[in-house]
């Protein structure tokens, strides 16, 4: 199962692509005939009553099914089915920032998400973008660098307000950490925020205490963060990584291969280092 999707979600036939999008379009007419929807120029977004969706959710989920008609319009009935309370989270046309803020989150996404729309954000590195989202229960769409003029705040408030609703569902945040001589920490709660949790300092800073500094960790997809000790064995280092690969080109919601490094003061790079057999491995 796993291998037949990778292997279909990596195609890059534009044509197939946008047969998706039009199917969806057309399930989407039939179900809800009282909104409008358009085609995007990105095969994995559409417009629904002017509002910009991504589609690459109910595309990975297809992938991993039955890939039926049946299938794909239960999957778009659960994507869209509460479709009232979507649009009220979701209407930043036409909504205050105070009724959504509550709602905003950050989220880690790859850089070509930002090709084609005015995505608000920041690099991250290892082709990531930190971005943000207006989270609902059924589905998210990404702020726009002009809902900002419309809103009438800065990228800092967004961020603020964004990692604040983040942490503040992290109380009871459940880590599974696993003890030396390689120590290392493992999130995946599989609720589509798990790896852009460490963009939150307090957890970094709660990973720091465990794994000590610096330390490194790989996010090759949305749901899925682990984070090793400098000290781990060269060994266990180059099995992450080449785990860090096959998850990134494996599984849904892909983000990056690289690793990244937490410095004592808390700072987030790319690691550097490229070869997983040099001596020394992630020991400086």
């Amino acid at each position: 199962m796993i291998s037949r999707f990778a292997r279909l979600f990596k195609k890059t036939d534009l044509d197939e692509l946008r047969a998706f999008q039009a199917r969806v379009i057309s399930l989407l007419d039939d179900l809800y005939p009282e909104s409008s929807y358009e085609a995007c120029q990105d095969p994995l977004t559409i417009k629904l009553d002017g509002h910009t969706l991504g589609l690459t959710n109910i595309h990975s989920a297809f992938l991993l099914g039955t890939q039926n008609e049946s299938s794909l319009r239960q999957l778009v009935v659960e994507h869209f089915g509460r479709l009232a309370g979507i649009l009220e989270t979701v209407d930043s046309q036409n909504t205050s920032w105070d009724v959504v803020a509550a709602a905003v989150k950050p989220q880690l996404m790859p850089a070509q998400f930002a090709e084609k729309l005015s995505i608000l954000s920041s690099p991250f590195g290892g082709g990531v973008l930190l971005a943000y989202v207006i989270d609902s229960a059924d589905t998210y769409t990404y702020i726009l660098g002009e809902d900002l003029a419309r809103w009438g705040i800065s990228t800092e408030t967004v961020h603020e307000r964004a990692t604040a609703n983040l942490w503040e569902g992290c109380q009871d945040l459940q880590m599974q950490l696993f003890p030396g001589p390689n120590q290392f920490g493992v999130i995946s709660l599989l609720d589509g925020f798990d790896a852009v949790r460490v963009v939150l300092p307090e957890v970094r800073g709660m990973l720091a205490e465990y794994l000590g500094t610096p330390f490194y960790f790989g996010i090759p997809n949305r749901d899925f963060l682990i984070c090793w000790a400098n000290s781990c064995e060269q060994d266990f280092v180059i099995n992450i990584r080449a785990q860090l690969t096959q998850d990134h080109d494996e599984q849904p919601y892909p983000l990056s291969a690289s690793v990244f490094e937490v410095s004592a003061n808390g700072d987030i790079s790319e690691f550097a280092k490229s070869n997983p057999n040099s001596d020394g491995a992630e020991n400086n």
